[in-house]
């Protein structure tokens, strides 16, 4: 046999598999994994494998009686063979023994474990396989090439040993299980090479490859895609061959997967590798990334968990996920119990089923040293209870942001960056399609013509960069506006007292007319203005950009009502690195809110305060469910408020009553005021506080 022939049969064998996945031909068996009550959050507590199962036991024990903690997963093997080269098989079988021990003992006492297995490709390296080739040419001095069959066969070989000793209630492999993770833009090794040329039709070397995948012309994104469903589909053949491996031992057992924080680059691996990982038996999991490293920054909660609202909203069910409640080192030195609170009321609401949640110093020799965490969730325990029960009933509402997982992440200036105004302005987002849509920078990319043009049939928020990419592709006359260069240049940079001044007749309900100019400086960015001409006679000019002296130089927003019945309006600056007072002021903030109600109003939005983030729900079936409505309400600022007033939109003022979730998981009546354009609710609402209300009718 020729040295290529194994490897070359990756596209055949992930092609069939992800077709079976994608058109349902194996269906999930209902398994326990997939029978649990989904109206709790099923919490996983990891511990890391160092001492005797006596103090495992004792610890684990312990910490239940502290705070209920009852499902465990006990990581191994540990990373440190990465630097002492793969165990050998010895090493498996003993810890698998002690594993057992530590299960055997727990279960008498109502506790499950599973096995977080912290191997993937970081195994450490042996002479017996290859490693992974970096961009380079250097071998990686850690991790090995998935596609080397002897590598997967003995990983195969070594998890199913463990499984038939240990026996544990479900495995889920480590988040490092990506190529790009090993090394920057993934394996350059004789066999993605060679993978890569039949998908290409052309041979690269990995002198010339290189190049290519740091570029961002058209020919090198196609490039950089089939290149990235090459290291995907080396992950998909790597957890087939683990799924088999283990099912000859112990076909009961599910396994599921960590998304790697690569995965996305990786051309969106996460439901193909859990899928694969899954096999036909088991209803496939995942823990879904978003959580703080080494900190935490509250206003940025919404911006860190959008990624995980883009999965639970795209991942095709049967699924089962689960958020990385993991803010390392996961002490109270660097993330909050009152931040993971926020975390996990906001996952849960977004529909979480649960969350592996980094409780415990679980790499340490006093497991309980860590309380805040512990103590949190028992606090919260029932409330938790309360939203997982509603949000499973709901689907979720906003305006869109979109993303796109691969293009996202590979090209500039394509990623959510509307998201923080959006969530600080008090509208809730969504990343499926919606009555009304934000773009900016170079995310017209993502879509077709036609489905922009679409996209210009409803509402559509552009910023400046967004709306010069719609111009070029042919959309002008859609827009009412031409987009052109740099608005401020020459001495003009240095007006400090530049202004934008909202015009006569826009927007009478906003009592105050003038903000600063994007260009006055900030210290967190200041994004770019462009210079911005309405060109079509009924673009209506909403607010225009002076000098200190009050020299009209261009206009600052404008609103077009276009032929194809759409609603556009263009920002004049772009919003990629912009955090200047121009862009989050109140003015700002009302003019956003009142365009999104002029476009479609459909969405509750936070009326009297900025920074208050709020997911919405819509219950499917309202009969059903009880209610129609429910908004999880989070003050990201330190401020406290004493009241909350929400804009309603027509379809939520018809409600009857409203319930305030309280720390007992019960639905109290909550206080409120009618007000001009919705409600106001009458409770205080403090700093990461999340307060949960329903409507009802």
């Amino acid at each position: 046999m020729k040295p290529h022939k194994p490897y070359l049969l990756l596209s055949a064998v992930a092609s069939m598999m992800l077709a079976a996945f994608s058109s349902g031909a194996a269906a999930p068996a209902q398994t326990k994994e997939s029978k649990m009550d989904r109206s709790a959050p099923d919490i996983i507590i990891p511990q890391g494998l160092w001492g005797t199962p006596e103090t495992h036991v004792r610890d684990l024990l312990e910490l239940n009686r502290r705070y209920g903690f009852d499902r465990y997963m006990l990581v191994w093997p540990g990373t440190g063979w990465r630097s002492a080269g793969y165990p050998p098989q010895s090493v498996f079988a003993d810890t698998a023994q002690k594993f057992k021990t530590i299960r055997d003992e727990l279960a008498r006492h109502g506790i499950r474990c599973g096995w977080w297995l912290a191997f993937t490709l970081k195994s450490g390296t042996s002479q017996e396989w290859s490693p992974v080739i970096r961009h380079d040419g250097t071998p990686s001095p850690i991790a090995n090439c998935p596609l080397d069959p002897a590598y997967r066969k003995r990983y195969g070989e070594d998890a199913a040993l463990v499984a038939r000793i240990a026996k544990p209630e479900f495995i889920i492999l480590e988040d490092d299980f990506s190529v790009a993770a090993a090394g920057r833009w993934g394996c350059f090794c004789p066999r993605h090479l060679a993978e890569f040329a039949k998908r290409a039709g052309k041979n690269y070397s990995r002198e010339e490859l290189v190049p290519l995948l740091q570029q961002e012309t058209p020919e090198a994104l196609r490039i950089r895609r089939t290149w990235a469903e090459v290291m995907r589909d080396s992950l998909v053949l790597f957890a087939a061959d683990l799924r088999r491996a283990v099912d000859r031992e112990s076909p009961e057992i599910p396994i599921g997967s960590m998304q790697s924080g690569k995965w996305d680059s990786e051309a969106d691996a996460t439901e193909a590798v859990t899928r694969a990982l899954a096999g036909p038996r088991h209803t496939p999991f995942c823990r879904i990334h978003g959580a703080f490293y080494a900190g935490e920054n509250v206003p940025d909660i919404p911006a860190k968990l959008f990624h995980a609202l883009y999965a639970k909203q795209h991942v095709k069910p049967p699924f089962r996920f689960y958020y990385e409640a993991d803010t390392y080192p996961h002490n109270a030195f660097y993330t909050s119990g009152t931040c993971m609170n926020v975390l996990l009321s906001s996952t849960f609401s977004m529909g979480y089923d649960g969350a592996t949640f980094q409780a415990i110093q679980q790499g340490l020799d006093n497991p309980g040293e860590e309380t805040a965490y512990g103590k949190m969730y028992a606090s919260q325990l029932p409330r938790f209870r309360a939203i997982c029960a509603a949000a499973g009933q709901c689907r979720r509402k906003g305006v869109r942001i979109p993303y796109a997982p691969c293009l996202s992440t590979n090209l500039t200036g394509a990623g959510p960056d509307w998201i923080k105004s959006v969530s600080h302005f008090g509208i809730p987002f969504t990343t499926e399609e919606s009555a009304v849509t934000f773009l900016s920078g170079s995310q017209d990319k993502m879509f077709s013509d036609a489905e922009l043009k679409a996209l210009l049939c409803k509402g559509l928020i552009l910023d400046a960069a967004a709306a010069g990419r719609l111009q070029k592709r042919g959309f002008g006359e859609y827009l009412g506006a031409e987009v052109g260069g740099p608005a401020i240049t020459g001495k003009a940079r240095f007006d400090l007292g530049g202004l934008e001044v909202i015009r006569e007749g826009a927007f009478p309900a906003i009592r105050e007319r003038r903000m600063r100019r994007s260009s006055v400086y900030s210290p967190g960015g200041n994004g770019e203005s462009l210079l911005l001409t309405p060109k079509d006679p009924k673009c209506q000019e909403l607010t225009r950009l002076v000098s200190f002296q009050g020299i009209e130089l261009t206009s600052g927003m404008t609103w077009f009502e276009n032929g194809l019945g759409g609603k556009v309006a263009i920002m004049g600056m772009t919003v990629e690195n912009n955090n200047s007072v121009s862009l989050f002021n109140y003015r700002r903030m009302r003019i956003v809110q009142e365009l999104v109600m002029d476009a479609a109003d459909e969405f509750v939005m936070v009326r009297n305060a900025p920074r208050v983030y709020v997911i919405m729900n819509e219950a499917v079936d309202p009969a059903e469910a009880g209610f129609f409505g429910m908004l999880t309400i989070t003050n990201l600022c330190p401020d406290p408020l004493e009241s909350v007033k929400l804009h309603l939109p027509p379809s939520w003022k018809t409600f009857k009553e409203i319930q305030l979730l309280d720390a007992s998981g019960e639905w109290v009546p909550c206080r409120r005021n009618a007000t001009d354009d919705g409600t106001e609710l009458l409770f205080p609402l403090p700093c990461a506080a999340p307060a949960v209300v329903r409507f009802l009718r």
